[in-house]
């Protein structure tokens, strides 16, 4: 969590790992799911693991996110731009 003009901005990185209706989860995948470490979802053709960031901050009962896919930005880089935004307001 960071603060900006008294705005909180927190981080989040979440993996999710895709798979097909007939993958059979190992109990290792399990326990990481049941902990919240990892997020399986059904349906794809083959096995994909993606990763998920998130900035978000709520500012005058408004709800901001900026998100990416696969680590393509840092942390830092999405802080950033999230107090860009807030500056900017």
């Amino acid at each position: 969590i960071r603060s900006f003009e008294e705005t909180e901005v927190t981080y989040t990185l979440d993996h999710y790992r895709f798979v097909p209706p007939d993958y059979e989860w190992s109990a290792e995948e399990q326990a990481a799911a049941d902990a919240g470490e990892i997020y399986i979802s059904v349906g794809s053709d083959e096995v994909m693991d993606k990763l998920f960031a998130r900035v978000g901050w709520e500012k005058d009962g408004v709800m901001y996110a900026i998100t990416d896919y696969d680590e393509n930005l840092t942390a830092d880089e999405l802080f950033a731009m999230a107090e860009e935004l807030i500056e900017a307001e």
